[in-house]
């Protein structure tokens, strides 16, 4: 386990880095408002866990005057398997472009990522792009990327409400107040009086607390007066220990607690196993976002997780390469998402999990990428 004292920062590539991360670690108590909107909760489920469309992120683009050139990416942790999975995918859609494709491994320490940017501008690359690494802890050597006039992508460092990061020319990822909200939405409308909810986050991370507003946000929609939501801010780096015990923690000290929500699928697989401890499985349900394999896995075998969402992370490669041609292209700069997808029991009855194409199924993204890149 790796623990520094300034971190690279990561969303949702925290799955296996072990990170010192800052953090008051004070928890929180709200409640619902009104008498609830149990309609309007299944209403967003029945659309979130339906099928996902496909929305173009621009005009149709030349790119043959890009042949050739290299784009760089610099990862957090290349360890990482979810990272390794977007990235080979950006290599996939690169070399459908045309572009070479440099891999940098940030190695869970903020120099060791600024220093990649550092070799890429060296390098004179075409593009940069940051892969759970927020431009404002490698700041300077941002700085030299704008100087050298080289386009600087942000991946799944920010929330589509948020504005683009100081320093980038674009950003690509997911929405994650609305992947919070869904969970919430999903608790209330397969929970039988009020939904007792405690959730586990990372303080300073500008995705989490996205995610953290969806939560909340849901809760006040959807939630009568009589929910209650905990908030617990993780604060150490080990989050695999923090996360066992605060929810250990929490379900002696909020015994009434009926769903719990780990920000993420790497912290919901050390969740688990302290609710099944706690003698609570079959009485607490359980819900995260990422949609890792592992995790759809625990819905299907009724392993106390009842919900997960996520994207496609093929979709992200090919988006992150699609957004840097952009920049490339001289587009202003604009904050673009893939998609997101609820999954239960029900979507994933029949379903290989390990498949993408089925887990996202009725949009050739790949087509449409080379339709506006003039390939096909």
């Amino acid at each position: 386990m790796r623990t520094i004292s300034k971190p690279v920062k990561l969303t949702v590539g925290l799955a296996a880095a072990a990170l010192a991360l800052a953090g008051c670690g004070a928890g929180s108590t709200s409640a619902g408002s009104g008498g609830g909107d149990k309609a309007g909760a299944e209403a967003l489920v029945k659309k979130a866990s339906g099928d996902v469309s496909w929305t173009a992120p621009g005009d149709p683009i030349d790119i043959s005057k890009f042949k050739g050139k290299t784009i760089w990416v610099i990862t957090s942790d290349y360890s990482v398997p979810f990272i390794q999975t977007v990235v080979a995918n950006m290599k996939e859609a690169a070399q459908v472009a045309g572009l070479k494709l440099q891999v940098f491994d940030g190695k869970g320490v903020t120099q060791t990522a600024a220093n990649g940017i550092q070799q890429a501008v060296g390098a004179h690359a075409a593009a940069i792009e940051v892969l759970s690494v927020n431009t404002q802890f490698v700041a300077e050597a941002v700085k030299n990327a704008n100087q050298a006039k080289i386009p600087v992508i942000g991946l799944l460092n920010t929330d589509p409400s948020q504005p683009v990061e100081k320093g980038a020319d674009a950003e690509v990822t997911i929405d994650y107040a609305l992947s919070g909200k869904e969970l919430v939405a999903y608790a209330v409308a397969n929970t039988e009086g009020p939904v007792n909810g405690f959730f586990l986050t990372l303080p300073s991370i500008a995705t989490f607390d996205a995610m953290k507003k969806g939560i909340q946000d849901g809760f006040k929609e959807f939630c009568s007066s009589k929910c209650k939501l905990n908030i617990a801010d993780l604060t150490e780096g080990n989050f695999k220990n923090e996360t066992q015990s605060n929810t250990a923690s929490a379900l002696l000290r909020y015994p009434d607690t009926n769903w719990v929500f780990p920000a993420i699928d790497a912290m919901a697989q050390f969740a688990i196993p302290s609710i099944t401890t706690a003698g609570k499985k079959g009485k607490v349900q359980l819900g995260s976002i990422n949609a890792f394999e592992a995790n759809l896995k625990f819905i299907t075998q009724g392993n106390v997780q009842a919900v997960d969402v996520g994207n496609s992370n093929s979709w992200l490669g090919w988006a992150a390469v699609d957004r840097a041609l952009r920049a490339m292209s001289g587009a202003k700069p604009d904050v673009v998402t893939v998609p997101v997808r609820l999954f239960d029991k029900d979507n994933l009855q029949g379903v290989d999990i390990s498949d993408e194409s089925q887990l996202f199924p009725g949009v050739d993204f790949r087509t449409n990428y080379k339709k506006l890149w003039g390939l096909s």
